[in-house]
């Protein structure tokens, strides 16, 4: 005979129950069978199992052994059957996201593609919008979840926040701008051009002022900043850089090679530290959250803190790099 699972289940009955007949109904066996059974197993280990008390059966040594085996057992088969369930509820769901720019280079598709390669049958419906979109259609109740600069959602009671980035965000321009010449720069030396990007959040005023220049304007409403090409294709936005006048800015992650060459550079003698990408997860408050969704999150924080933990990305090629 070899010991199979079911001899380490009526082990454990029997401990608990201390009783051969109350063991056996829990395990809804006849009690002779259960009797054979425990017998076949002293036999073949060559111990005994069980003591008579006044109290009932009490365990021996060897019986302990069994039960705090079969504990780890039994643990390890609870984690399969859930993650087992894990999957069935998953496969056939549909996750819909809406994600910004700089997330979704960074960690959104990523995940995406890693969730959809563990849930074959999960079905994703995702859209990249600027940041008020995106507000406005978790509002409406058409995404789950927003992975997106956080602009005034954080100040929003209606909607939960959580912050997954904030990095260096630079300025750049066509290698020949006028720009590019200069040895320093200032924000009203940039402010002279025409900013081609998309919606900026409204925390920019405090350091950019009233007086945009030719940057753009302030929505009256929302206080976001609505650049004089605003537009929110990435590569897009490039090409008109590349074409004409007007700056743009970007996070270190989207402004390595291919995206900079020779006929854009960053302006590395404006030096604003304050200048920075804030982003995270946008959902709303009072909605519970699918097992889908939140299995999603969990990998895009995995992934962008393993970013966070690599070594500093190669320097950026800049203007004067530009000139060598």
């Amino acid at each position: 005979m070899n010991i199979t699972l079911r001899h380490f289940e009526i082990v454990d009955a029997v401990i608990k129950c201390q009783s051969i007949t109350r063991a056996a109904a829990l395990l809804e066996m006849t009690q002779p069978g259960l009797t054979r059974a425990i017998k076949a197993l002293e036999d073949q280990i060559g111990k005994d199992l069980f003591i008579r008390t006044p109290r009932g059966l009490d365990p021996t040594d060897t019986a302990r052994i069994i039960l705090k085996r079969y504990t780890k057992i039994a643990s390890g088969l609870a984690g399969i059957v859930n993650e087992i369930e894990q999957i069935k509820s998953l496969n056939g769901s549909k996750l819909n996201l809406a994600t910004g720019i700089m997330a979704s280079h960074t960690s959104v598709y990523e995940a995406v593609g890693k969730m959809s390669k563990r849930y074959k049958q999960l079905e994703f419906n995702i859209s990249q919008k600027d940041w008020q979109l995106i507000t406005k259609d978790i509002l409406a109740g058409e995404i789950d979840l927003g992975i997106m600069e956080l602009g005034t959602a954080e100040f929003d009671p209606v909607f939960k926040t959580e912050l997954l980035s904030t990095s260096p965000v630079y300025f750049y321009a066509r290698a020949n701008h006028p720009l590019a010449k200069q040895n320093k720069l200032t924000l009203d030396h940039l402010k002279q051009y025409q900013l081609c990007c998309w919606s900026l959040p409204p925390r920019l005023k405090e350091h950019l002022g009233d007086n945009l220049g030719a940057f753009g304007h302030y929505d009256p409403l929302t206080g976001a900043l609505h650049c004089a090409i605003n537009t929110y294709d990435f590569y897009g936005i490039r090409q008109i850089v590349a074409n004409s006048d007007a700056l743009s800015l970007a996070p270190r992650a989207m402004l390595n090679s291919p995206f900079i060459g020779g006929d854009v550079v960053i302006l590395d003698q404006f030096d604003a530290p304050w200048l920075h990408a804030r982003y995270g997860f946008v959902h709303l408050r009072q909605t519970k959250l699918s097992p889908a969704t939140v299995e999603f999150m969990a990998l895009v924080r995995d992934i962008e803190l393993e970013k966070q933990k690599q070594a500093d990305p190669p320097a950026l090629p800049t203007r004067k790099s530009a000139k060598r």
